[in-house]
C-alpha cells in the first residue's frame, strides 16, 4: 500500500475513475473486462494502468497483448463518456520485492493509421478469427499448470477427449 501511495502522488496523470467496466466490439471481437485505472494524461488522452502486485517485472511491454487490447477498446469507444483517444497504457509494479513501485509504459496507439491496421488491431482480429474457428490448435506453455482447462486439454497427462 505504501509503494502504491508513493506512486500515485508522484503520478502526473488525474485520475477518471478506479475498477471501471467495459464492454464494446471491435470487428468480430467483444472486449469485454474492467480495468485497474482509467486516467487522463496532459494531452487529454485516456490512459489505461494495469495494477500489479506480483514480483516479477513485464518482459516485452511494448508488445503487451492486455495493454494492447485496452487501448483498442479506447479507441473503439469502451469509454464513451471520457473520449476515445489512447495515450499508452501501463503497468505498476508494487510487488513485494521492490522498494518503490515501478511503471513500465507502452506507447500509445499510432494514430497516422487505421486502427485495423495497428499491431494491436491486427492482434486483436487474430485472436477472434482463431477463437470463432471451429478448431483450436492446442499449445503448450509456462501457463499450463494452472490452465482451468487442464483436465480437458488433450496435451495434458490429466486431460481426457470431450468430444467424438
Amino acid at each position: 500500500l505504501d509503494r502504491f501511495l508513493a506512486w500515485h502522488a508522484a503520478n502526473p496523470r488525474e485520475l477518471i475513475g478506479a475498477e471501471l467496466e467495459f464492454d464494446v466490439t471491435v470487428g468480430r471481437a467483444r472486449l469485454r473486462g474492467t480495468v485497474d485505472r482509467l486516467e487522463r494524461d496532459g494531452e487529454g488522452r485516456l490512459v489505461v494502468v494495469d495494477l500489479k502486485t506480483g514480483s516479477k517485472d513485464a518482459e516485452g511491454v511494448e508488445e503487451h497483448g492486455q495493454l494492447a487490447a485496452y487501448q483498442v477498446a479506447v479507441s473503439s469507444g469502451a469509454f464513451p463518456e471520457h473520449g476515445t483517444v489512447p495515450g499508452g497504457a501501463a503497468l505498476v509494479q508494487l510487488g513485494p520485492s521492490r522498494a518503490r513501485a515501478k511503471e513500465q509504459r507502452q506507447d500509445p496507439l499510432p494514430d497516422d493509421m487505421p486502427l485495423d491496421e495497428t499491431p494491436a488491431g491486427r492482434l486483436i482480429a487474430e485472436v477472434a478469427d482463431g477463437m470463432g474457428a471451429a478448431t483450436f490448435e492446442v499449445r503448450t506453455g509456462t501457463y499450463c499448470q494452472r490452465c482451468p482447462s487442464r483436465r480437458s486439454c488433450p496435451l495434458h497427462e490429466l486431460g481426457r477427449q470431450v468430444a467424438r
